[in-house]
């Protein structure tokens, strides 16, 4: 959600530089390119820690609903 709300805010603004100052359009889409890979790596590492989550709980003879509930997102 948050690098979502960071590519917009970029892309608001490389929208008027591309009229007032062509020749910085690039310098300024790197930053929508940094905020879309900082997105790709908040998935990954969601995906690496529910990943060992989910395993310290079956192994504890929980079911993912418990784990929910223990750590506070439900």
């Amino acid at each position: 959600m948050g690098a979502a709300y960071g590519i917009v805010k970029n892309g608001v603004g490389v929208a008027p530089m591309g009229v007032m100052r062509p020749k910085l359009v690039m310098k300024s889409i790197v930053h929508v390119v940094m905020d879309g890979v900082l997105g790709i790596y908040g998935l990954i590492i969601a995906v690496i820690i529910s990943t060992g989550f989910l395993v310290q709980l079956l192994e504890q003879g929980m079911c993912l609903q418990d784990g929910q509930i223990v750590s506070g997102s439900r």
